[in-house]
């Protein structure tokens, strides 16, 4: 889990790989084509990790999305089994970052900002 300052920082990813901007993480649900259940594909099949009914999780595009949950400015941690988020490079204003959410009871992705402060999982891409 990492703060959006430390995404920002530019250190979390090695040479030759980033954090994806929000319009990367755009592309990659309109390959997925289907808005409804584009999230399914993303996530781990199952319940071994995520709670029942991990709706729509298929993982046929092999990214294997776990349900990490997220970290509060205060350092608790919540939603672990129910919800992962990934970070985008991609800031709103000085203060929050864009991300990508997958949640157990939806088959869908979705975007959203947080305050930076939050800790979400991270995703490094090939330049």
């Amino acid at each position: 889990m990492y703060n959006g300052y430390a995404v920002n920082s530019g250190k979390l990813c090695p040479t030759g790989w980033h954090i994806p901007a929000i319009d990367e993480w755009q592309q990659l649900r309109e390959f997925l084509t289907d808005t409804i259940s584009e999230g399914g594909k993303l996530k781990e099949a199952g319940t071994v990790h995520w709670m029942t009914p991990n709706k729509g999780a298929t993982n046929s595009s092999g990214f294997t999305a776990l349900p990490s949950g997220f970290r509060y400015t205060d350092g608790s941690f919540i939603a672990i089994q129910y919800y992962t988020g990934f970070w985008s490079a991609s800031e709103i204003g000085s203060d929050n970052e864009l991300f990508l959410g997958l949640y157990y009871g939806d088959a869908s992705a979705n975007m959203n900002s947080v305050s930076k402060k939050y800790g979400l999982s991270v995703r490094c891409v090939k330049d």
